[in-house]
C-alpha cells in the first residue's frame, strides 16, 4: 500500500484534464446559432445585476465565474514526497486577462485570504498544504500549488483516429487518489467478505486500472475514446470476462430495422458469489425457507443459468421502435435446467397470485414459432403492459408485449439474412470497427430516425435557451429560431455506435456519432420520446386502480356484512326455539340447519392465526341482552386479526355495522361488552 503522498514510479499524475473553451470549440453548421446564443448568456448575466439589484462585486463575481467556466482549461494533480502539487491553467475567450486577474485577487482580499503581491501579474497566499500562486500573462491565467511544473494547454490526442481534431482529453488514476486521500481504505475493507466482489477493490491494489479518455471531431463525426489501462490484470475484481466476445453471428438475433441496440456483458457468477457471501455472513436460514416455499432455488436454478452475454434492442418490427418495442436477449448456460425450473416457478407464482390477490395477476402460457411463451397479465385491471418471455435457441428472450416477443422469437428461430448485420448503417457504426471481428461490448443508434423523433423536444429546449439569453431590456437579443429547420436538420445524419474490446490488458472503447451536439441531443431525446405516449394509460391506470381496489374492498365488506347478519339472525331464531338461549357454538347452528358452512368463510380470511373467520358470543350475558342494540354477539374475526381498517360487527338485535378499529375497541371496553374480546377471540395488538 503506498504511503500518504507517495505514488509508485511511472504512474503519472493522479488527475489530468484538458479541454477547449467555449469560444474555441469547433462548431458544426447545425450548432452555430445555438452556440452563438449560449455566448450571449454572459450579457444576460450582466443584465441580472440591475434586475436583481445586486452589489457590483456580486455582478463581477458572476461574470468572472462565467469567464472561468467557459475558458479553455488544463488541470493537473500530482502526489509527491511533501504532499500534493496542483496546476490549473485557463485560457478565457471573451475577457481581458488583467481585468479577470484583478477581480479574482479582489475577491481573495475580501475573503481575508492574505494575498501577497509578488509582481503586477503574480500573487501568492498560504494555503493548508503550502503556498498557492496566482498569475497571468497576455494569454493565460494560472493557479498553482506545490513545486510541480505548470500544466500545458495542449490536448493529448491519445487513441483518437488520424484526421480527428482533439478537443478534450483526460487521465484519472482512481487508485492513486484513494491511496493519497484515504491510505487505510484497503485495510478497512480487507476483512469484509462482500467487498471482495466490489469493483472498487480493483482500484485499491497494485496495478490498479487508470482511465484515459479523449474527445475529438472531424468533418462529419464526433469521436470519444477511452482506455482502462491494466483492466485485464483486475478483470476478476471488475467483474469482466476477458475470454467472452460478441461476434457477427450474435447480432443476427437482432432485426434489420432495429433503431437501437446494446450488446453488453454482466458477470452473473461474480454477482452470485457476492450474494452467497452476504448470505453466509448473515447466517440466516430465511433463503432456505423461501426456496422450500417457492419450490425453486432462484440462485442455482434460475440466476445461475443466466449467461454473461446480453443484448437489448428496440426495433420497428417489435413495436414501432419505441420503448414498448424493447427486447432483451440473455444467453443461458443450461437451457433445459432453466426451463424446468422456470415451469415450476410459473406454476407456483400462479398459485400464490390466486391465493393472495384473488387472481388479479397471472402468468399466461402460449406458443409462438413452435416455442413455449409466457405473458404476465393483470386480469380485470387496466395495466398498460404485458411483459412476455420465451426460451429459444439457448437464450431467454424478454419483450414488453406479446407481439414484440412473437417477432423477436421468429428472428432468433430463423436467423434470416435480414438482420441488423445486413444494415449498412450498423456495418458502418459497429461491424467495420470491431478488431478481428470481435467486441467485448457494442452499441448502435439509428441516429437519423431517432433524431426525427427528438426534433420537437430539442426545439423546445432551444426556445428555452433563446428566452434565457433575452432580457426585458434587450428583448431582441435573439431574433427568430436558433433551431435549424426540420428538413435541413434531419439530413445526412451520421449513425452512432460504440465498440469496446481488449487490447492486451487494456480495455478500450471507441464511440462515433454525428459531429453536431444538437443532433446527438435529439438522438438521445428520440430514444425516450415515446414516454409521452405512456402518460395517458399510466394516468388512467393510476386513477382507476385505487377506484377498483376500493370497489373490491366494498364488495367484500358487503359480503361479510351479509354473512354476519345471517349468523346473527340464525342465533335469534335459535333462541326463539330454545327459551331465549343462544346456541353454544356455530357448529351447532350448522348441524340444525340455521346457517350453511360456506357462510363461515370470510372474504377477508383466512385469519392469519388459523383461528375461525367468524366468532359468536353465546354465554349467559348474551342471552340476557337479547335485542340490545349495542351488545356485540358476532364479529368478522378475520378482519380484526388480519389488521383491516374496518370490521363487520353483529349486534343482539340482528343489525350489523361496519366499525373502524377504534370504534370497535371503544365498544369492547364498555361495561356492557365486558369480556367480549376474550370470548370472541380478538387478540390485542
Amino acid at each position: 500500500m503506498p504511503v500518504l503522498g507517495v505514488q509508485s514510479e511511472d504512474t503519472g499524475p493522479m488527475l489530468e484534464f484538458h479541454c477547449e473553451g467555449l469560444y474555441s470549440w469547433p462548431v458544426s453548421e447545425a450548432d452555430q446559432q445555438m452556440m452563438d446564443t449560449v455566448k450571449l448568456l454572459k450579457a444576460r448575466l450582466a443584465d441580472l445585476v440591475d434586475e436583481l439589484d445586486l452589489e457590483p462585486f456580486q455582478g463581477q463575481g458572476m461574470l468572472a465565474g462565467w469567464d472561468i467556466l467557459t475558458a479553455g482549461t488544463a488541470i493537473r494533480l500530482d502526489a509527491n514526497d511533501t504532499g500534493i502539487s496542483a496546476s490549473m491553467v485557463f485560457e478565457p475567450g471573451d475577457t481581458e486577462l488583467d481585468a479577470l486577474y484583478a477581480q479574482i485577487t479582489g475577491f481573495a482580499e475580501m475573503a481575508g485570504l492574505g494575498l501577497d503581491e509578488l509582481s503586477p501579474t503574480t500573487s501568492e497566499l498560504m494555503g493548508p498544504m503550502g503556498p498557492v500562486g496566482l498569475g497571468h500573462d497576455d494569454e493565460l491565467l494560472w493557479l498553482s500549488m506545490g513545486e510541480g511544473e505548470r500544466v500545458s494547454m495542449g490536448i493529448d490526442r491519445g487513441d483518437l483516429p488520424k484526421g480527428v481534431t482533439p478537443v478534450m482529453s483526460g487521465r484519472l488514476d482512481i487508485g492513486g487518489l484513494i491511496n493519497f486521500f484515504a491510505p487505510d481504505l484497503a485495510d478497512m475493507f480487507a476483512n469484509e467478505p462482500a467487498m471482495a466482489f466490489n469493483p472498487m477493490m480493483a482500484f485499491l491494489g497494485e496495478d490498479a486500472p487508470i482511465i484515459e479518455f479523449g474527445v475529438g471531431v472531424d468533418d462529419d463525426q464526433m469521436h470519444m475514446t477511452s482506455r482502462m489501462v491494466n483492466a485485464g490484470l483486475n478483470s476478476e475484481a471488475l467483474g469482466m470476462n476477458t475470454d467472452v466476445f460478441f461476434e457477427k453471428s450474435d447480432f443476427k438475433r437482432v432485426p434489420k430495422d432495429a433503431v437501437r441496440m446494446v450488446a453488453f456483458q454482466v458477470s452473473i457468477s461474480t454477482m452470485l458469489d457476492a450474494i452467497e457471501a452476504a448470505m453466509e455472513e448473515a447466517g440466516s436460514d430465511e433463503y432456505a425457507e423461501f426456496t422450500e416455499e417457492l419450490g425453486v432455488d432462484l440462485i442455482d436454478e434460475i440466476l445461475g443459468n443466466l449467461g454473461d452475454k446480453l443484448m437489448f434492442y428496440q426495433a420497428e418490427s417489435t413495436g414501432g421502435g419505441g420503448l414498448l418495442s424493447a427486447v432483451l436477449i440473455v444467453e443461458l448456460n443450461d437451457a433445459d435446467e432453466f426451463g424446468a425450473a422456470h415451469v415450476k416457478l410459473v406454476d407456483r407464482l400462479n398459485e400464490l397470485a390466486q391465493d393472495e390477490i384473488d387472481g388479479y395477476a397471472r402468468v399466461q402460457s402460449w406458443r409462438t414459432s413452435g416455442v413455449d411463451s409466457f405473458t404476465m397479465t393483470a386480469p380485470g385491471l387496466p395495466i398498460p403492459f404485458e411483459p412476455s418471455w420465451a426460451i429459444a435457441q439457448q437464450t431467454l428472450v424478454v419483450a414488453l408485449s406479446p407481439g414484440g416477443l412473437e417477432r423477436a422469437v421468429s428472428q432468433i428461430q430463423r436467423r434470416s439474412k435480414q438482420s441488423i448485420v445486413s444494415n449498412p448503417l450498423f456495418k458502418q457504426a459497429v461491424l467495420s470497427r470491431m478488431p478481428e471481428g470481435k467486441a467485448y461490448a457494442a452499441s448502435y443508434y439509428d441516429a437519423a430516425r431517432l433524431t426525427k423523433k427528438g426534433y420537437g423536444m430539442t426545439s423546445m429546449l432551444m426556445s428555452a435557451l433563446a428566452n434565457s439569453a433575452r432580457s426585458p431590456k434587450h428583448p431582441d437579443r435573439v431574433v427568430g429560431s436558433i433551431m435549424p429547420s426540420y428538413s435541413s436538420f434531419t439530413k445526412d445524419i451520421e449513425p452512432s455506435g460504440t465498440v469496446s474490446w481488449w487490447d492486451g490488458d487494456d480495455f478500450r472503447t471507441h464511440y462515433i456519432g454525428d459531429e453536431s451536439m444538437l443532433v446527438q441531443l435529439s438522438t438521445g431525446l428520440g430514444a425516450i420520446a415515446d414516454v409521452q405516449g405512456l402518460i395517458v394509460p399510466a394516468i388512467a391506470a393510476g386513477v382507476l386502480l385505487p377506484a377498483l381496489e376500493q370497489a373490491r374492498e366494498s364488495a367484500k365488506e358487503v359480503l361479510s356484512s351479509t354473512q354476519v347478519r345471517t349468523i346473527v339472525q340464525g342465533m335469534i331464531i335459535y333462541s326463539g326455539n330454545n327459551n331465549d338461549q343462544f346456541p353454544e357454538s356455530i357448529e351447532e347452528m350448522i348441524d340444525l340447519g340455521f346457517v350453511d358452512a360456506a357462510t363461515l368463510i370470510s372474504p377477508f380470511g383466512p385469519a392469519f392465526d388459523n383461528g375461525p373467520d367468524y366468532a359468536i358470543r353465546s354465554d349467559k350475558a348474551a342471552s340476557e341482552n337479547l335485542f340490545n342494540t349495542r351488545f356485540i354477539v358476532a364479529v368478522d374475526r378475520a378482519m380484526w386479526v388480519n389488521w383491516e381498517d374496518n370490521i363487520v360487527v353483529g349486534f343482539a338485535d340482528a343489525h350489523v355495522e361496519l366499525l373502524d378499529r377504534y370504534e370497535l375497541q371503544a365498544l369492547l371496553d364498555s361495561p356492557l361488552n365486558e369480556g367480549a374480546a376474550e370470548i370472541l377471540g380478538l387478540p390485542e395488538f
